[in-house]
Order: C-alpha cells, then sequence, then structure tokens
C-alpha cells in the first residue's frame, strides 16, 4: 500500500488481510535484525509477513539485504506453500527503494532491495476523496464516515474538504497540535516533534 500520512493505508491493508486470510496469522517484525533472524530461521507457510514502514526494515544495512535476500527467494520458489508480505510505504519512499543503489553498495548486495519492491503488486490509496466519492456521500449509510465528510468540508482541512480520511484519522486535531495558531507547512511537511514520534 503506497500512500501519504492519514490517508489510512494501514487500516485499509489490515482490514483486506482480515478479510480475505482471516485465520493466517501475522507476523510483525520490529527490526531488519528481526525480520532477517525470523526469515533466515523459516516462517511457517499460510503467514502474513507485516512490514508496515517497510523503508524501516528493507534497509541497506547487513540485516536489511539479507532480509530482502531471503524475501526474493521465498517469492520465486517457496516450496513449503504461500507466505504473504504485506507492507505500507509513504510514495516518497516507495521511489527511493525503487532506486537502484550506488555501485559501492550494489557491491554489497543492495540491489536486491529494489528488485523486491519492484515485483510487488501496489495499491495507491489517495489522499483525498474524490469529487465523484463525495457526489455520491448521500448513499453513505455509515454514520461515521457520513459526520467525517461534514466535517472535513466545514473544516477545509489544510484547505482541502476532500481530506476525509485525514479526519477518520484524526488528522486536523494531529496538524493543529503540531502546528498551532494556523502556522501550517505543506501539506506532506511534518514538524520535529512528529518527526521524534515516528523514530
Amino acid at each position: 500500500m503506497v500512500g501519504a500520512s492519514c490517508t489510512g493505508k494501514t487500516r485499509t491493508l489490515y482490514e483486506a488481510v482480515q478479510e480475505v486470510l482471516p485465520s493466517w496469522p501475522i507476523f510483525a517484525p520490529l527490526s531488519d535484525t528481526d525480520l532477517a533472524r525470523t526469515l533466515l530461521g523459516g516462517v511457517p507457510d499460510h503467514t502474513i509477513v507485516w512490514l508496515d514502514e517497510v523503508q524501516d526494515l528493507l534497509t541497506e544495512t547487513p540485516d536489511g539485504i539479507i532480509a530482502a535476500k531471503v524475501m526474493k527467494e521465498l517469492l520465486k520458489t517457496n516450496e513449503r506453500g504461500p507466505v504473504l508480505f504485506a507492507a505500507t510505504v509513504w510514495p516518497d519512499n516507495h521511489i527511493a527503494l525503487l532506486t537502484r543503489p550506488t555501485p559501492e553498495r550494489a557491491i554489497v548486495g543492495a540491489g536486491v532491495i529494489s528488485d523486491v519492491i519492484a515485483a510487488a503488486t501496489i495499491v495507491h490509496v489517495p489522499d483525498v476523496f474524490s469529487d465523484t466519492d463525495l457526489a455520491a456521500s448521500g448513499e453513505i449509510r455509515d454514520a461515521r464516515i457520513q459526520l467525517a465528510i461534514d466535517t472535513a468540508s466545514r473544516a477545509a482541512f489544510q484547505g482541502d474538504g476532500r481530506k476525509v480520511v485525514q479526519v477518520l484519522a484524526g488528522g486536523t486535531q494531529l496538524v493543529r497540535r503540531l502546528y498551532p495558531a494556523g502556522k501550517l507547512q505543506r501539506s506532506d511537511a511534518f514538524s520535529p516533534a512528529a518527526k521524534r514520534s515516528r523514530g
């Protein structure tokens, strides 16, 4: 899932795997080291490997490269049974992961990361509801979504009343807290406090 912050990519991906593979266990590695160790130890078939913020797990470190190599092999020739790698990533990070490494990094095998990312099935999560979505909003029976649409149109969140998902995610409150007194940055920017909280 590729999408900006507060667009619902993590929740959408979670709901999708729960709908399609409800009985499969989910393994969520905490770091590139945790991912590499688990993949080398053998992931049971019919497992979902949850790679939220995949750029933090497929890194150009030795462990990140090992993890990507094992993933590539599993995707190509997993004889034990299927394994699903489910990942989320911001658009800029997705582009960076697809970029071929420098010659120095390629020598140590970092090119396998872009190979794995290029082989993925990509679903783009839009930043905003389309005008068509909003025009059909009268047909929506879910009171929470209807309230979010109404709130987004009144708040004109960051100048755009179509940012309904951001309202659902609490984005308006977050932005007001991080940028008080209406001192907004560009729409994809985060304050130093927000960046630290993601670490």
